[in-house]
């Protein structure tokens, strides 16, 4: 007798662990209040269209091995429409940019675009860049919660993110906002080696960090059927 289940069953026999929701429509962003945080010198917000210029400036000092992959389109102020719309579709569709904005002066010294797929309730940590006269200031920190408040608020009930094997700063940021470590994936991206003719690269080693909202972890089975070489990276999401 052929015990094999079919592919179909696979996915829709519900498992017995697991907790179920209703409702099929998608989430949206919610609203960001503006925030002052280091003693007023820093306003946490939701980006606008008027921010480019110095957003870009963000990026091109703080992370100029951004250089020669898709994210060098930041490095110029056109280059934030095709992530995040123009107009009256700008920070509407599924990428966001948050920015933190030096009070006295109105220069833009941090900034993050994070993705929310609305309908799969998911978000991303994209891309952050700290300008480099403001680096080493905490403001990784304010925009990265501010990201995961805002998640919070517009439904998202799983979110990741990856950041460099080398920065233990970033690593801890996301523990301490309560990300799990999930892997250490080698060559995710291409960067910018840093040669003066600007052809040379290299591969990033990278880790996988992920969140759970609201309980989300209790819609996700834990009756698994994975390989030997499988089951040694399983790191359990609950209880």
């Amino acid at each position: 007798m052929n015990n094999r289940k079919s592919m179909n069953s696979l996915w829709l026999d519900m498992p017995q662990d697991v907790c179920t929701r209703q409702g099929c429509e998608p989430i949206d962003w919610a609203t960001l209040q503006p925030k002052s945080i280091l003693d007023g010198k820093f306003v946490v917000r939701e980006g606008t269209e008027d921010d480019l210029k110095s957003a870009s400036e963000a990026y091109k000092t703080g992370f100029p091995a951004l250089k020669g992959c898709d994210f060098e389109l930041l490095f110029q102020p056109d280059g934030f429409a095709p992530f995040l719309g123009t107009g009256e579709t700008f920070n509407k569709g599924n990428n966001f940019l948050i920015v933190v904005e030096d009070v006295e002066n109105k220069r833009i010294a941090c900034a993050l675009i994070i993705t929310m797929w609305k309908m799969l309730r998911r978000g991303e940590l994209l891309v952050i860049a700290a300008h480099e006269d403001y680096q080493a200031n905490g403001l990784g920190t304010e925009i990265l919660n501010t990201a995961d408040k805002l998640f919070e608020d517009s439904g998202v009930e799983m979110a990741y993110g990856w950041c460099a094997a080398m920065h233990t700063v970033t690593q801890t940021i996301l523990k301490d906002m309560g990300y799990t470590p999930r892997a250490v994936i080698p060559g995710l991206y291409r960067l910018w080696a840093g040669d003066e003719e600007g052809a040379e690269y290299r591969r990033t080693v990278e880790v996988f960090f992920q969140k759970f909202y609201n309980g989300a972890e209790d819609m996700c089975t834990q009756d698994l059927n994975l390989l030997p070489e499988v089951e040694k990276l399983l790191i359990p999401w609950r209880e």
